[in-house]
Formats: C-alpha cells, sequence, structure tokens
C-alpha cells in the first residue's frame, strides 16, 4: 500500500510540475547541399510575413527557381520547419533528374478532422520548376 502511495504521488507531482512546450515559428531559412552528381550544389531560401511562407527560392541545376503566384499561394500555410530535401534520377519523359522540396502540415479542418497534408515543389533538369503536388496522407 506504501509503494502505492508513494507512486501516486511520484506521478501526480510529476505531472503538476511539467510545462507546455510550444514549437517556434520560423521566419526565414537558408538551406545548402554538398555538390550533387547531375544536380551540383542545392539551395533553398525562404522567408515568412506572418507566418505564412512569401518568398520560396530554390537554385538547382545551376539555375535559380522562383515559386511564385498560386504556386507559392498553395504552400504558404505549410511551416518552413517541415522542409525536406531529396534527389531522384526521375523519368526523361517527366523532365530526367528530380529535386524535391518537401514540406509538411498538419491541421484541424473545418468539420474538427486532422488533416496531415504534404506539398512537394519539384524541380527537373530539362523542364525547371513543375507545378506544385499536394497530397493528403491521411
Amino acid at each position: 500500500m506504501k509503494a502505492f502511495v508513494l507512486l501516486f504521488v511520484v506521478f501526480t507531482v510529476a505531472t503538476v510540475c511539467a510545462s507546455e512546450e510550444e514549437f517556434a515559428i520560423w521566419s526565414s531559412a537558408e538551406i545548402a547541399t554538398v555538390e550533387i552528381p547531375r544536380v551540383g550544389r542545392v539551395s533553398v531560401s525562404a522567408k515568412t510575413d506572418s507566418g505564412r511562407i512569401s518568398r520560396l527560392v530554390i537554385v538547382a541545376f545551376d539555375r535559380t527557381h522562383n515559386v511564385v503566384g498560386d504556386d507559392l499561394k498553395r504552400i504558404a500555410d505549410f511551416p518552413l520547419s517541415s522542409m525536406r530535401l531529396t534527389h531522384e534520377a526521375g523519368y526523361e519523359i517527366l523532365g530526367g533528374y528530380t529535386v524535391h522540396l518537401k514540406l509538411r502540415r498538419s491541421y484541424y479542418d473545418s468539420n474538427k478532422k486532422l488533416r496531415d497534408e504534404t506539398a512537394i515543389v519539384s524541380v527537373t533538369e530539362k523542364n525547371g520548376l513543375r507545378k506544385i503536388d499536394l497530397t493528403d496522407t491521411k
């Protein structure tokens, strides 16, 4: 019985003393890779305004690609802290070697359903910036 009381007190005190951790919102991000064969160095520069992505520039294949207009609006609500860069050989018919910038976010929609979305910004060797793909992973 003493052991039970002791465990109860320990877990109760630990719960009461805990604080809630929050994520820091990034205002800008700069990413640079090492040299990638066929691609060269890849860099990403992004800025936010009021928590929304307001500028995104990807340098790949020795060319600068600005994400603007409707494409920028589609990814504006994704957090910069979720950025990941990947690359693949790709298919020649789709533009060949490809670099992907992936962003991910989770949120509750108007029906209070948890949504988990991924945005993929792709740059191909032959065709440059491709249309942004949005996928709902839930």
